[in-house]
């Protein structure tokens, strides 16, 4: 048996696949995580009291995951009582738990349509609240939304193509070229990002924006920043196609607390920032070939002039050629293609529609887009930055979500599929059309041909991939900066 200490936010690696994390523990209770990567399997529960978590690793396949608690509240008997018995207030959540107290009993968790054929273990899980530590297993900090209610989400089929190199194991080299400061979805995509990166799945090697205001490069700075990461590179687009100040933004780069700065950062102004397209050269002519994934979540301003870019002290290529060496695919949020909305003409593309239509016309790797109907099918619960984010007493993504509108609201996660999908594309959260083109018209509709060599495909979701994809961005989203940074 394996005893976790009752310290929040710590998480050890069992083996190559199990990951157990204590999620969050507020007074009594605690919340726990269970995950098997390989077949991305997830638990999620709450479990009352003086109950214990323990780790049985015996079996060859993981065909079943339970938890086991003592005295064992299944979820349905929580809601009823909750529901039925609890008088409103503070104590509701805490008098519902102790007012149900059935014998030992295993909750059991059912797998729903595996299709995935890779082998895993059999997993059976029980947390000990007061133990010892355990030394020899590797932790990180973590953070978890406490609202969700026990669940499992298995993995589907996979695109072997697309998914090689992230089965190799090694990080991902990831550019990000966002419009920062348009909409709120970048600054939670920047979020996941550093929590893929806090895992060792990702390794972000610069930021370029397409939004021309100088705040944007000092918001994506003291966000970096804050998650330990300050050394990261910011480029910015000249004359873009957005100069318009931000409110959200610029009032979360000038919040203060007693004279000081409320969140430091060394970046001031974007006018103290390189050019995106030279930026954009210098980091492709360090990275090996082939591989770098570049995600692009706002107009194809930077990524098209970097096409049309000359030979330079960086390299001696020219842009198309350097793409085509360094770059194994563009995953980009632009485009309709598919939904009630087929005929919208999507903010990305629309606003620089010659960008846009020269990355599809001429861009050398594969593409892999996200459209605007997946993203709206998939909204960030305002649930979650009211409560994941506490962790600190600010918070620079979640104040800047407050001050983007007004409290309550959830937010389509356009730009989150796209670092999701780039970074974890062998974790079966989305669907892919079959190859293509895809074309933009003067109109600004995105049209798809499928065509068995072509180098374009869209993601496509369903009922299950978006309960996934949100558990899995929620989590992400909030995690708190890892511990070393």
């Amino acid at each position: 048996m394996l005893v976790l200490t009752r310290k929040a936010q710590q998480t050890i690696r069992v083996g190559e696949n199990v990951t157990i994390t204590i999620l969050r523990v507020k007074g009594q209770s605690v919340r726990v995580g269970i995950e098997a990567p390989r077949d991305v399997h997830v638990v999620r529960g709450e479990l009352p009291p003086k109950d214990m978590v323990e780790v049985d690793l015996d079996a060859d396949t993981l065909d079943t995951i339970e938890v086991t608690t003592t005295p064992a509240v299944s979820t349905k008997t929580v809601r009823q009582d909750r529901a039925a018995e609890t008088p409103k207030g503070p104590q509701a959540g805490q008098n519902a738990r102790t007012k149900s107290k059935p014998d030992r009993q295993a909750v059991p968790v059912s797998h729903r349509g595996l299709k995935s054929q890779v082998s895993a273990r059999r997993v059976r899980a029980v947390m000990r609240l007061n133990g010892e530590p355990i030394d020899d297993l590797r932790r990180q900090t973590l953070g978890r939304s406490r609202w969700l209610v026990l669940g499992l989400m298995v993995a589907l089929a996979t695109v072997p193509s697309l998914t090689a190199h992230a089965e190799s194991g090694d990080p991902t080299l990831l550019i990000f070229d966002t419009d920062i400061g348009n909409d709120i979805d970048d600054a939670l995509a920047l979020s996941v990002i550093h929590a893929l990166e806090n895992r060792d799945e990702c390794r972000l090697l610069a930021v370029t924006i397409t939004k021309d205001h100088p705040d944007c490069a000092a918001f994506v700075d003291l966000v970096n920043t804050f998650y330990g990461r300050g050394n990261i590179p910011v480029g910015v687009v000249r004359d873009g196609k957005t100069p318009k100040e931000s409110r959200f933004v610029s009032e979360t780069v000038a919040a203060t607390d007693g004279g000081e700065p409320r969140y430091p950062h060394d970046l001031k102004s974007g006018e103290d920032a390189p050019e995106a397209v030279s930026l954009l050269r210098k980091v492709l002519a360090e990275s090996p070939d082939d591989s770098v994934v570049m995600v692009v979540v706002g107009f194809s301003t930077n990524i098209a002039r970097l096409l049309d870019s000359k030979p330079d002290e960086y390299s001696d290529l020219s842009g198309e050629e350097l793409v085509r060496r360094k770059v194994r695919l563009l995953s980009i949020m632009a485009g309709t293609f598919g939904g009630d909305r087929i005929d919208h003409k999507e903010y990305n593309v629309h606003v620089d529609l010659p960008a846009a239509q020269k990355i599809y016309e001429r861009w050398p790797t594969p593409i892999v887009a996200s459209g605007w109907e997946i993203g709206m099918a998939i909204q960030y619960p305002s649930v979650s930055i009211e409560e994941d984010y506490n962790y600190v007493d600010h918070h620079p993504v979640a104040e800047a979500y407050t001050k983007y509108q007004k409290m309550p609201y959830d937010r389509a996660t356009w730009d989150l599929t796209s670092v999701l999908y780039a970074v974890r594309p062998e974790r079966g959260y989305f669907g892919l059309s079959e190859p293509g083109t895809i074309h933009v018209g003067e109109d600004a509709l995105s049209k798809f041909e499928e065509d068995p060599q072509g180098k374009h495909r869209f993601v496509t979701v369903n009922d299950e991939q978006i309960a996934r994809v949100l558990e899995a961005l929620i989590q992400l989203a909030s995690e708190p900066p890892k511990a070393s940074n």
